[in-house]
C-alpha cells in the first residue's frame, strides 16, 4: 500500500469512528412543532400561509444526527396542534404524540420582528431580529427535559425577507442547541 493510500485509509477509518460516536444510539422518535411568525403573521402547516423554515432546520439537524423524526404533516393525529394563534393543551399534544409513536416532542415558537431601516449605497436595508424558544417534552411522563432559547439578527431588502433570514439563522443555532441537549440526555441515562 502506498503512503497516500495508507493516509486515506486511516483518515476514513478515523472519520467512521468519530461519526459513529456522534450518531444517536437511542430509540427516541421526535416530532417537531415550531410555528413561526414574521412581523405578527403566523406561519405553519395549518395556517393559510405555509412556511416552516425553523421546523425544517431542526428536523434536518435531528436526522443528520441519526434520530428518527416523525413529520407532523405526514401524520393525521399530529395535525391541528396549532391553529394559527394557540397550541392545543400540552396534555392533548402528548396523547396524540404517544398514539403516533412519538417519544419526545420539540415544541415552541419562533418570532421575527423588524427592528430598523437604513440605507446602504442608496438601497434601503431592513433589519429583523428573531427570537426562538423550544422545549423537549418526554411524552410518556409529560415532563419537560430541556429548554433552549436563541436569537439572531439579519438584514434584507424588506422586513419579510430580513425576518425569514433571521429565522433561518436562528434555526441553525437552535438545531445545534437542541442536539447538545439531547446528547446530554443520552449521557445522563
Amino acid at each position: 500500500m502506498k503512503t497516500t493510500q495508507f493516509k486515506q485509509f486511516f483518515y476514513l477509518l478515523a472519520l467512521l469512528v468519530s461519526t459513529s460516536s456522534v450518531l444517536a444510539d437511542t430509540n427516541r422518535t421526535f416530532a417537531v412543532i415550531m410555528p413561526e411568525s414574521v412581523d405578527g403573521r403566523w406561519y405553519w402547516y395549518s395556517t393559510p400561509m405555509k412556511q416552516h423554515i425553523v421546523q425544517a432546520q431542526i428536523e434536518k439537524a435531528l436526522i443528520r444526527a441519526g434520530h428518527k423524526v416523525l413529520h407532523v404533516s405526514d401524520n393525521a393525529s399530529l395535525q391541528g396542534l396549532f391553529d394559527g394563534r394557540t397550541f392545543l393543551k400540552q396534555e392533548t399534544i402528548n396523547e396524540r404524540a404517544k398514539a403516533a409513536g412519538v417519544t419526545h416532542i420539540i415544541s415552541g415558537a419562533a418570532t421575527a420582528t423588524g427592528t430598523d431601516r437604513s440605507t446602504a449605497y442608496g438601497i434601503p436595508v431592513y433589519r429583523s431580529r428573531a427570537n426562538l424558544s423550544a422545549r423537549i417534552t418526554e411524552t410518556a411522563t409529560s415532563s419537560i427535559v430541556a429548554v433552549e432559547t436563541t436569537d439572531a439578527t439579519e438584514g434584507g431588502q424588506g422586513y419579510l425577507e430580513a425576518g425569514k433570514l433571521a429565522l433561518k439563522s436562528g434555526a441553525k443555532s437552535m438545531g445545534d442547541a437542541l442536539l447538545k441537549a439531547i446528547r446530554k440526555l443520552d449521557r445522563d441515562q
